[in-house]
């Protein structure tokens, strides 16, 4: 029956499975103290449509939004190092991914493997200056994704990382890049 999570500032840490399967989940705000986002931490929360992400959040585990088919678009601070395996994998509703800089101190690293997979509305995403891995299969079947831009810092595009992407038709990769 949980419908709505407000995580407090006392709290630091979001644990392994917190929120696993809670199906009338539609809303969680992250308070500012909070670091790290656990493996599994909102999986299956179909319902799940609006997230705000704490300003301290330096981590999103593996398949935290797994399977949230109603999250529609999601901002990620520039506090995020890396976004998990599966993060956002088989999200069949989001459109859009938005990483806002905060400060010129931090931003994400590493993109895991099959982020967005299946994230077949994913129409825009910005990635960072500072991304230098990208995993395989990060944006695999994201058939709405029509445009990308990889930044200079990332050394390889590993296979399947496009795969299934049928409306890309824009794509901007650095010379620096291996593919």
């Amino acid at each position: 029956s949980l419908t709505s999570v407000t995580i407090g500032n006392s709290v630091s840490i979001i644990g392994y499975d917190a929120f696993y399967d809670c199906t009338n989940l539609i809303s969680v705000t992250i308070g500012d103290n909070v670091t790290d986002v656990g493996e599994n931490a909102f999986y299956y929360c179909k319902k799940l449509a609006d997230v705000t992400l704490g300003n301290s959040v330096t981590n999103i585990g593996d398949e935290v939004f797994y399977c949230c088919e109603s999250l529609k678009y999601i901002t990620i601070p520039n506090s995020v190092d890396s976004i998990g395996d599966s993060a956002f994998k088989n999200n069949t509703s989001i459109t859009t991914v938005n990483i806002v800089p905060i400060s010129n101190t931090h931003t994400i690293e590493s993109i895991g493997k099959e982020a967005f997979y299946g994230c077949t509305l994913l129409k825009s995403i910005s990635l960072p200056d500072t991304l230098t891995s990208l995993g395989e299969g990060a944006f695999y079947n994201c058939s709405s994704l029509t445009a990308i831009i990889i930044p200079g810092n990332v050394e390889k595009i590993l296979d399947s990382t496009f795969y299934g992407c049928s409306s890309l038709v824009n794509i901007a990769i650095s010379e620096n890049v291996n593919y």
